[in-house]
């Protein structure tokens, strides 16, 4: 007897093979959209900002410069140290971060510049606290704004939230400066990062200076600039020498973050009498509260010594964490103060031992 068939059915050979296809169908479908997510989310945001707190192996690093340096992760872009140049290292490894043995894997920036010596006169030590990368992150830019601690912010120029990172500053009366993106020594002529740099390697004074007035068009009330990244720009005379050039024509003040040790950043924007500081500390390249106290603790003790420094964290969860905690603390010993009250404060010591 002949089966009768429902309408639009297959044998059943031929429905497991449909299914077979469907499925097929359905995973090329899933691993599509998994590439487009990928690459969507790459874009949006940079790997140096999803894993800041990575640096570069220690074998990478001494095969880019010449000279090794301590890998501290910098301003958490950067992978040479900001530090003195150490012998050939031998790595360790911590967490994510590979650096140098424990002691002086964070040792400060630098605690005295050779080339001028800075003082803050007959007055509490101070401590200046910046807090770098405003312009990625417009949420935790209004949560930042709640502190109850003197800070000043450091705004990228050209990102997505920049304008309203400025908005929000100028809201809450918060002093910001533009966090200028400079070359750095690793990057590739061409690569993403390199193209993102505002001041690259070869630019023309004319260059830089269209840089610079984009910059402050973006950022009119900046009462200071700083390098974002810039290993590579920072040790260069030929690159400085213009940049402070304009920020001296404009009276914009410029604070080194230190990315690199032979930075020479500082030392060309003072044989130009343009004001100028530089950073000690990086404080939060550890995702760990009693890391941040350790650095803090030993900021407050340059300070105490110096008369003044500067620290340098970032827009990041924990960091505001420990921000919020080190608002309820008590200092006695240091006062901690926006950048432009630290300007208006520390003087340059010239050579005969007095205050200029």
């Amino acid at each position: 007897m002949r089966r009768r068939r429902h309408f639009g059915a297959l044998p059943d050979g031929r429905a497991g093979n449909m299914q077979l296809a469907w499925l097929g169908v359905l995973f090329i479908f899933a691993l599509g959209l998994g590439f487009l997510g990928a690459a969507w989310l790459s874009g949006r945001f940079p790997r140096e900002e999803r894993f800041p707190e990575q640096g570069l192996p220690l074998a990478e690093q001494a095969r880019v410069s010449p000279v090794p340096f301590a890998v501290v992760s910098g301003d958490g872009k950067d992978s040479v140290s900001p530090a003195v140049p150490v012998p050939t290292p031998q790595a360790q490894t911590h967490g994510s971060l590979t650096s140098e043995p424990e002691d002086s894997r964070y040792a400060p920036v630098v605690e005295d510049m050779p080339d001028g010596v800075l003082v803050v006169p007959g007055k509490k030590p101070m401590v200046g606290i910046v807090v770098d990368d405003f312009g990625y992150n417009g949420a935790m830019a209004r949560e930042f704004a709640e502190l109850e601690i003197p800070l000043t912010w450091s705004i990228i120029p050209g990102a997505g939230g920049t304008e309203k990172a400025r908005k929000i500053a100028d809201e809450k009366n918060i002093p910001y400066m533009i966090h200028l993106p400079m070359q750095a020594v690793t990057d590739v002529k061409g690569s993403r990062l390199y193209k993102e740099s505002w001041i690259q390697e070869g630019m023309t004074p004319e260059e830089i200076r269209s840089a610079v007035l984009r910059s402050l068009e973006e950022l009119p009330d900046a009462v200071a600039l700083n390098n974002h990244r810039g290993s590579l720009s920072t040790a260069s005379a030929e690159l400085m020498g213009p940049l402070m050039d304009v920020l001296q024509e404009k009276g914009i003040p410029f604070v080194d973050s230190r990315t690199i040790g032979n930075s020479v950043a500082f030392a060309t924007a003072r044989a130009r009498g343009l004001p100028v500081l530089y950073n000690s500390i990086f404080l939060d390249h550890e995702v760990d509260d009693k890391f941040m106290r350790k650095q803090m603790n030993r900021a407050i003790s340059i300070a105490e010594r110096r008369g003044w420094v500067v620290v340098i964290c970032h827009i990041r969860p924990h960091t505001l964490t420990y921000l919020k905690s080190l608002a309820s603390e008590k200092f006695d010993t240091v006062e901690f103060v926006t950048i432009p009250k630290l300007f208006g404060a520390v003087k340059p010591l010239g050579k005969a031992g007095a205050v200029e």
